[in-house]
């Protein structure tokens, strides 16, 4: 009956993984098992990125037109409430749940700022910086300001 041919459509789920195929400034196309070109990308507020052509995305249909959410997390070592901002380069941050904020560059420097209000700075070379909560300056293993007084490398007091 014609009736029950009509009513047989073809279901389009409202959500689905795809591919970017196309990602530059503004332009965007994300495949899936409908191709859509200039796909809006959505994210958290605050953060702003364009994924890389290649990724797994989120594609979701919708009346105005299909958006990705975001791409396909590969790391998961991650505690909850914890967030990690990396590029393709391999620079990131990590926004730790005990309150610690770690950078790290893709040439190996690193800064981590302690929740306890310490701070650590290192190079690739070796050389480091560490300022600890009491506001004593260590660098490279030699204390150079201790109690906001300034020290020579003997330790004695210059300023």
């Amino acid at each position: 009956m014609w009736l029950s041919k009509k009513g047989a459509s073809r279901e389009i789920s409202a959500a689905e993984e795809g591919t970017l195929t196309v990602s530059s400034q503004g332009c965007t196309e994300a495949t899936g098992t409908l191709q859509s070109r200039s796909a809006k990308a959505y994210s958290p507020f605050g953060y702003s990125y364009c994924a890389p052509a290649g990724e797994r995305v989120l594609i979701i249909n919708g009346s105005s037109g299909a958006a990705y959410a975001g791409v396909e997390m590969e790391d998961n070592s991650l505690s909850p409430g914890e967030i990690k901002i990396s590029s393709p380069t391999g620079s990131q941050i990590f926004l730790n749940g005990n309150g610690d904020i770690k950078m790290l560059s893709s040439c190996g420097s690193d800064i981590q700022l302690n929740g306890n209000g310490e701070i650590n700075m290192s190079s690739p070379t070796g050389a480091y910086i560490n300022i600890n909560g009491d506001g004593d300056i260590i660098m490279n293993g030699v204390t150079i300001m201790q109690n906001g007084v300034i020290l020579n490398a003997d330790g004695d007091v210059i300023f």
